[in-house]
């Protein structure tokens, strides 16, 4: 049995694939300390979704320890600064999904 080495995208190919993937809200997925943080926090979920849609990486890529590519985007939206780490999950480009793993404004 060989071992499967999963490819690292390129910052160019990756922001591109987020902002894809983006565009269909239900492909983005929300952890639950991401949920609480809407409910008492500064940050919203339109500042998130525009972030993804528009952000530009900032740190990244790399990977998680599950394995997955994480980076951190930034983007100014409603007039401040919104940073979201998020995951990419699926190889396929119809079945790719986006965690986001942390969102704060800056």
């Amino acid at each position: 049995m060989s071992n499967v080495v999963q490819f690292q995208p390129k910052r160019v190919s990756l922001l591109r694939i987020i902002h894809e993937v983006a565009q269909d809200s239900s492909r983005i997925r929300l952890g639950p300390a991401i949920q609480a943080e809407f409910a008492t926090g500064p940050v919203s979920l339109r500042q998130v979704i525009n972030c993804l849609k528009n952000g530009k990486i900032s740190q990244g890529p790399y990977q998680d320890s599950y394995g997955l590519t994480c980076c951190e985007l930034e983007w100014i939206t409603a007039g401040r600064l919104v940073r979201v780490v998020v995951s990419i999950e699926g190889n396929a480009p119809a079945q790719r999904l986006l965690h986001v793993l942390f969102a704060e404004e800056v």
